[in-house]
């Protein structure tokens, strides 16, 4: 087996696999067939950084990692409006503590 064969996870050869970092998580980013191999990841480890730029994997992961952050920055600004509606609206009542924060990282 070589490590740019297709069953190989890449992302794990770059030293994070997003499958299994959020694994049982909300978002948790499912199945993952991809085989994590230690002589696989000696072998990469072993190249040179040009040669490893040139495959793109870490490029590659760079991108999954950015997609993420993007949907859940996202996700939280959704849910952060949805909790001023509804407190703006008396469905929930926030201590002035509590909005102070939320307006802190809004």
């Amino acid at each position: 087996m070589k490590f740019s064969d297709d069953e190989i996870d890449k992302y794990w050869l770059c030293g994070l696999s997003p499958y299994d970092l959020f694994k049982n998580t909300r978002s948790d980013l499912g199945l993952w067939d991809k085989i994590q191999d230690e002589k696989c990841k000696e072998e990469w480890d072993a190249l040179p950084q040009e040669k490893k730029d040139e495959y793109g994997y870490e490029f590659e992961l760079m991108m999954k990692l950015q997609s993420m952050v993007y949907d859940l920055d996202k996700s939280i600004s959704r849910n952060k409006d949805k909790l001023m509606q509804e407190n703006q609206y008396g469905k929930i009542q926030l201590s002035k503590e509590t909005i102070a924060q939320v307006e802190k990282i809004r």
